[in-house]
């Protein structure tokens, strides 16, 4: 099992506060950090595979305080994912996308498990996930041809 040890290394004041777990083949993560720095909060956000022709550009770049629920999201479902397919998708959705369009892995209601989230900060982002991908499942079933 892997997952998580090939992330970079967290830099001096800089936070892990979120982890997006993909169920994938090779277990990747996604790691949205905070780095203190003259009295700011940087965002950015990170995977395993240090790729030059792909890069995060997290939509919330900056803050004075931490991000709400509501930012927090909002950096989700913002964030370019440059180089990546479904860049305009956002972190999460990005996934579920790819992973029926692109590698035709499962029918969007098979894919409930491929993504979980964790923080410590934003103990509810995963159970919000769950609903969002819900309303997914219900989008992709009546707009089937």
């Amino acid at each position: 099992m892997i997952g998580g040890e090939f992330l970079p290394d967290l830099e001096e004041n800089e936070v892990e506060i979120v982890r997006i777990n993909l169920e994938s083949v090779t277990n990747d993560q996604i790691s949205i950090r905070a780095k203190w720095v003259n009295k700011l909060n940087y965002y950015s956000v990170v995977d395993e595979y240090l790729d030059d022709d792909m890069e995060f550009i997290p939509a919330i770049s900056k803050s004075k305080l931490p991000l709400t629920y509501g930012e927090m999201i909002y950096l989700i479902e913002e964030t370019a994912f440059v180089g990546h397919a479904y860049d305009f998708a956002g972190l999460i959705r990005s996934t579920w996308l790819a992973n029926y369009d692109v590698h035709g892995i499962a029918p969007p209601d098979q894919d409930r498990d491929f993504i979980t989230i964790e923080s410590d900060f934003y103990p509810l982002l995963n159970d919000y996930y769950q609903a969002v991908f819900d309303e997914y499942v219900r989008e992709f079933e009546e707009n089937k041809i």
